[in-house]
């Protein structure tokens, strides 16, 4: 016998304090992990061609944020992914009510799919890099991307200082703190490690805590500015309803 009855509705509560806490744990977690690998490769000497421990770079690997297709680089993306996805949410409640700069919201979580897209397939540092440098006549490296994306960053963040106005004072601060935090670690301690790398080389334990205080500072930029979303959405009172079925169909 089918059960014909409606489905109970499900509310989840979202707590901004509660998300950005385990946002930020999860980064330091993160963090912790991966300097420790790190260090103990760089102890043992473990590499890729099977000398030293043999069990260790295999799991390493997953907790370096320099390599490919791991969990270090999954678990990034995914911050940039659901930041993108909250953006978009407050786009969709600003269009239904004809909320001022409500494709603010949009263009912001378009760029934030892409800033994920960019994580996990690591344009920045390949595709983009490489086309800079042959541009440049040749010159090796992974930070030619900054010749790019600096000056995108500059007119941006001119283009949205009337956005940040219209803000209550409090997450425009919030919003600007995060962004200074990532952009710091992904060019300020970027230039640093590049720096340190070139002058003392990158098998030392001075290069494994700025490279991997770089990647701290973006993780933990992203996790205070989706909590900053989140914040703003409880300050807006605005509450997210998802309905499964036809798009015209009303609820009975």
């Amino acid at each position: 016998m089918n059960d014909t009855s409606p489905a109970p509705n499900t509310t989840f509560t979202i707590s901004p304090r509660k998300a950005g806490i385990f946002l930020g744990l999860l980064a330091v977690v993160m963090s912790v992990l991966a300097i420790t690998f790190d260090l103990l490769e760089l102890k043992f000497d473990q590499g890729r061609d099977g000398e030293g421990v043999l069990w260790l770079w295999p799991i390493a690997r997953q907790f370096n944020f320099v390599e490919e297709g791991n969990l270090a680089n999954f678990y990034q993306g995914l911050q940039l992914i659901l930041a993108a996805v909250i953006l978009l949410v407050i786009w969709r409640a600003k269009r239904q009510s004809g909320g001022e700069f409500r494709w603010r919201w949009f263009t912001l979580g378009c760029i934030f799919i892409f800033l994920g897209c960019d994580e996990v397939a690591q344009i920045h540092e390949t595709t983009i890099a490489n086309t800079v440098a042959l541009l440049r006549g040749g010159e090796k490296g992974k930070t030619g991307w900054m010749f790019l994306y600096l000056p995108l960053l500059a007119v941006f963040g001119l283009a949205y200082v009337p956005f940040l106005r219209h803000l209550p004072r409090r997450i425009a601060l919030l919003m600007m703190a995060s962004g200074g935090i990532y952009i710091g670690g992904a060019v300020g301690v970027e230039k640093v490690v590049n720096w340190f790398a070139d002058k003392f080389g990158d098998d030392t334990v001075g290069y494994v805590l700025i490279d991997n205080l770089g990647e701290f500072m973006e993780s933990t930029g992203i996790a205070l500015f989706i909590f900053t979303l989140l914040s703003y959405l409880a300050l807006e009172r605005c509450g997210i309803t998802f309905r499964f079925g036809k798009e015209d169909a009303a609820p009975k």
